[in-house]
């Protein structure tokens, strides 16, 4: 069946919104606070910045949509469930993942409000409301202009989350290699400890789920563990690709939410159309985030870093 060129779009940002609501702070980003977080030296603090990033580890898993919305909210709002599960060897992974939850969390400062007093709806919101404030202005000579609000802010998020990670790695610049370590030498208990966390609850969910496929705890076990190995595999590539000059950065985190958009219609039964160069219109966007973020951002983490170091004090997770 053919597709106009504006489906095809409309299409695309509907891939944009899905991978939107399910990120607030990047990689880089969560692992800079918890980088800035830990006391200690060494591998511990490599497991703090995994546990830190590794809270969204579920997130590019397309096998079964609903799922993927489980374990996210699993992860993000019953995080303790994973410092409950954690023993002496994971311990530092568990620090770090709790640190990255939305309810007290890294994520509540992008998502629901800001450290610091700018951003009462969280600093990625404020600034992806920004953002979409400018499309409109422009009118129709910006394409994206034509989407209903809660559309085009989901995509101007997007921007945002990534060009934030291009300002965080010019803060750190050894932030992609302090990825790559962390991703690297993670815990190798890690996976048995996600699987003790969330199996049960992903096989219930599963299983009163009719449009999900019936898993036993040991199966959402092993899909779990698997899915934890290709993030960490991912992770590791994404230091490396941080760890290049900007345009190939660039061109890499671009390349990066145009993949994912196709994987997501590809899991839908959709496809990206002709005419259109995804790449292209991200890369701008991209930039637009980084260049709206760049005079505030730091203050704001310094902030997130401050306030969630409180939080893990009063929640005893240290």
């Amino acid at each position: 069946m053919r597709r106009s060129i504006a489906g095809g779009v409309a299409a695309w940002c509907a891939v944009l919104a899905f991978s939107a609501s399910a990120f607030a702070w990047g990689p880089a980003t969560h692992a800079w606070v918890d980088d800035n977080l830990g006391k200690k030296a060494g591998p511990q603090n490599n497991g703090e910045m995994y546990g830190g990033i590794a809270a969204d580890f579920f997130n590019f898993n397309f096998s079964d949509p609903a799922a993927n919305l489980f374990v996210y909210d699993a992860t993000h709002t019953g995080f303790m469930q994973v410092w409950d599960a954690r023993t002496n060897r994971t311990k530092p992974f568990a620090v770090g993942f709790v640190s990255h939850n939305g309810v007290w969390g890294a994520d509540r400062t992008a998502h629901s409000e800001s450290a610091t007093p700018a951003y009462p709806n969280g600093y990625v919101i404020g600034k992806a409301t920004l953002m979409m404030q400018a499309i409109r202005a422009e009118g129709a000579t910006n394409p994206l202009a034509q989407y209903p609000d809660p559309l085009l802010l989901e995509i101007c998020h997007n921007f945002v989350e990534y060009g934030i990670e291009m300002l965080v790695r010019q803060i750190d610049p050894l932030i992609g290699y302090k990825i790559v370590a962390a991703a690297t030498f993670r815990p190798p208990d890690v996976p048995k400890l996600l699987a003790e966390a969330y199996a049960g609850g992903l096989s219930a969910f599963t299983l009163q789920n009719p449009g999900s496929p019936d898993l036993t705890v040991e199966e959402a076990g092993a899909i779990l563990r698997a899915t934890e190995e290709r993030f960490r595999q991912d992770m590791i590539l994404y230091g490396a690709a941080l760890l290049q000059d900007e345009t190939r950065m660039l061109d890499y985190l671009a390349r990066r939410l145009g993949e994912a958009a196709a994987a997501f219609l590809a899991a839908n039964g959709a496809e990206v159309p002709d005419g259109i160069d995804l790449v292209q219109v991200i890369t701008s966007g991209i930039v637009a985030g980084k260049n709206l973020c760049a005079a505030d951002l730091r203050p704001e983490l310094k902030a997130t870093v401050r306030l969630v170091a409180k939080e893990l004090a009063k929640h005893d997770v240290r």
